[in-house]
């Protein structure tokens, strides 16, 4: 089902997963959700099971009045509700679409999203997108026969969960009790798709976001959505720093007097883009007395990029991780403890004013890493709120069905053995404060770097 136009505007749009990052790109800042529409409840509601089958409407109430004249319901494909007639208000809070929904089914859409925002408040402010999905029970008329694949990729996922998952034990959780139970309901599905689906919705209680599902296509079925908060504001970043240019989509830069500013967004880098990181690093060598080292933005990626520009603010080896991996062959079902460590570049790649590190709750996975390694370099400083903690090392299985299930397969450490899941790498200085204005991490930088 492609985007519909018309006299309601109503736009259905994307595929699920789009919207629900759509919605995670949205929520950022509670100062944004006290002027900006939002959910308060759905019907059904959010995630929820064993919805009846049938002809029915899903609704959607606002916390206000809202223009009654638009909306966007957001979706495609077959995770998509039937509608069987038009969308509609019923009050001034109250919006609902009538639909025919399949039995055994999960459903996923979202209350506007990056494409669609036809939910508008009566003054005309569009509404927070806020994803939706639920799942449907058995219709003692059409009754789905299990797919004998199904079977046999849930006996294999359940070795491979409780054998090469690192963080199983992590949250407490009583795994064993929780999947024995959902043994009938992830054997009906007649297709792998609404088995990963379903499974994705029972792996949510890990709230990992590095545990996901791919479908055969390579589209990614995840388990967790997980909603952070970044720290920063870029208008006052802008405003802080003459020549502020951005020089692709992970790189940019800028300089207040004798203080170099440098953003990393992620460490997926082209080698064009790792060249564009050194160069300005050897610029700000020359030149600069103090540089700001923003990474407040960066999810991760590949570690081995992020010792690469570490290196340039060391003067020897240093540790900066351990770690050990789930290994069922092993006496323990793990590896020995392993040690990272990261190398100084050498005289013509090295930096060596101060520097401040901002970190915030995005940071993620090899970004986190990239934070451990600048704890070790003598002239840095880190700014901001503890990192979001989770570094997983994920591990691909192939599933009997044609599925594939992604599972973190090491625990990662600080050097002294704290553990990195669930808790983060903590700022050697915690600065929060509101960010709708102004930006008060990057003011304490430059406040330090300024008296230095």
């Amino acid at each position: 089902m492609g985007p519909r136009t018309g006299h309601f505007r109503t736009a259905i749009l994307l595929l699920p997963v789009l919207c629900f990052l759509a919605a995670h790109l949205a929520a950022q800042q509670d100062d944004f959700l006290q002027t900006t529409p939002h959910v308060v409840a759905t019907t059904p509601t959010l995630d929820q099971r064993f919805v009846p089958p049938g002809r029915t409407t899903i609704q959607v109430q606002f916390d206000r009045p809202m223009s009654q004249t638009s909306w966007s319901w957001c979706g495609s494909g077959p995770r998509y509700p039937e509608i069987v007639d038009a969308p509609r208000f019923v009050n001034e809070t109250t919006a609902e679409l009538p639909v025919l929904l399949k039995p055994e089914h999960t459903y996923a859409l979202s209350i506007n999203c990056g494409a669609g925002r036809g939910f508008v408040s009566a003054d005309g402010v569009p509404a927070q997108p806020t994803p939706m999905r639920f799942t449907t029970g058995s219709s003692l008329a059409d009754m789905v026969q299990t797919d004998s694949r199904n079977l046999r990729a849930w006996q294999e996922f359940r070795t491979l969960f409780a054998t090469r998952y690192s963080h199983l034990e992590r949250t407490g959780f009583d795994w064993q009790t929780h999947l024995d139970g959902a043994r009938g309901w992830m054997l009906s599905p007649a297709d792998p798709e609404e088995f990963a689906v379903r499974l994705a919705i029972l792996m949510e209680p890990a709230q990992d976001v590095h545990l996901y599902l791919s479908l055969p296509d390579d589209t990614k079925v995840p388990t967790h959505r997980r909603r952070a908060r970044w720290n920063g504001n870029d208008d006052a970043i802008r405003r802080a720093f003459a020549d502020y240019t951005i020089h692709n989509d992970n790189i940019a830069s800028g300089r207040q007097g004798d203080v170099g500013y440098l953003a990393i967004a992620s460490w997926s880098l082209t080698d064009e883009q790792l060249a564009v990181v050194d160069k300005l690093l050897g610029e700000f060598a020359g030149s600069r007395r103090a540089l700001v080292l923003d990474v407040r933005g960066n999810g991760g990626g590949d570690e081995t990029q992020a010792r690469r520009v570490a290196g340039w603010f060391l003067d020897e080896p240093r540790l900066y991780a351990r770690n050990r991996t789930r290994d069922p062959e092993q006496p323990e079902g793990w590896s020995p403890m392993r040690t990272r460590w990261v190398q100084p570049r050498g005289p013509e790649h090295h930096y060596g004013g101060r520097v401040f590190v901002l970190q915030g709750p995005v940071c993620l996975s090899s970004n986190e890493a990239f934070l451990m390694m600048m704890r070790q370099a003598p002239r840095a400083t880190s700014l901001g709120e503890p990192s979001g903690g989770s570094s997983g090392n994920p591990r691909r299985y192939e599933l009997p069905n044609g599925l594939q299930v992604v599972l973190p397969s090491w625990q990662s450490f600080l050097p002294d053995g704290t553990p990195i899941e669930g808790t983060g790498v903590p700022p050697q200085e915690e600065v929060t404060g509101s960010f709708a204005a102004d930006d008060p991490v990057l003011a304490r930088a430059l406040e330090l770097a300024a008296g230095e």
